[in-house]
C-alpha cells in the first residue's frame, strides 16, 4: 500500500460507497490501521475535505479492533495458499497462463466469504450498529 494506491481507493471505491450512504441518511466512519500510508497529510486531507470520520486502530491492537484483518482476510489467505499449493500451477509455464490461473483461485476464494462469515467478524469485534442494540449493557 502506498498513498497513491490509498487516494485512488478512496476516490474510487471508497467515496463513491459513502456518498450512497450518506443518501440514505446513514453516517460512515473509516476504521483504519496505523499503516503509514493511510495517515499521511495528502490521505488525511482528502478523507476531511469529504467529511469522512475517521478511527485510527493503534498499532498491535489490528487483531482486536479490525474484523476484516481477523475474520476475512485470515480465512480468505488461508484457502488462497491451500489453493496455490496445488500442482495446477506448478506445471504452467508462460506467465499469463500463471496470472490466469492465480486469478480464478483468488475468484473462488473470494466466493467463499458470505454475509454471515461479515457478520460474525464484526459480532466477534463488538462492532455492531447502532440500530441493532437497543440498550448497551446488551453487549457482552
Amino acid at each position: 500500500m502506498s498513498e497513491e494506491i490509498m487516494i485512488k481507493w478512496l476516490y474510487h471505491i471508497f467515496f463513491p460507497y459513502s456518498e450512497t450512504i450518506y443518501r440514505e441518511g446513514r453516517n460512515v466512519i473509516l476504521v483504519l490501521d496505523t499503516l503509514r500510508a493511510h495517515q499521511t497529510g495528502a490521505v488525511r486531507q482528502r478523507i476531511r475535505e469529504n467529511e469522512i470520520q475517521t478511527l485510527f486502530v493503534p498499532g498491535g491492537l489490528t487483531g482486536l479492533f479490525q474484523p476484516l484483518d481477523v475474520g476475512i482476510n485470515g480465512p480468505f489467505k488461508h484457502w488462497l495458499r491451500e489453493a496455490t499449493s496445488s500442482e495446477e500451477s506448478s506445471t504452467v509455464t508462460s506467465p499469463e497462463q500463471r496470472r490466469i490461473i492465480l486469478v480464478q483461485k483468488v475468484l473462488q476464494c473470494w466466493t467463499r466469504i458470505d454475509r454471515e462469515i461479515v457478520i460474525n467478524s464484526f459480532n466477534h469485534m463488538l462492532i455492531r450498529a447502532a440500530e441493532e442494540v437497543d440498550d448497551f449493557d446488551e453487549i457482552e
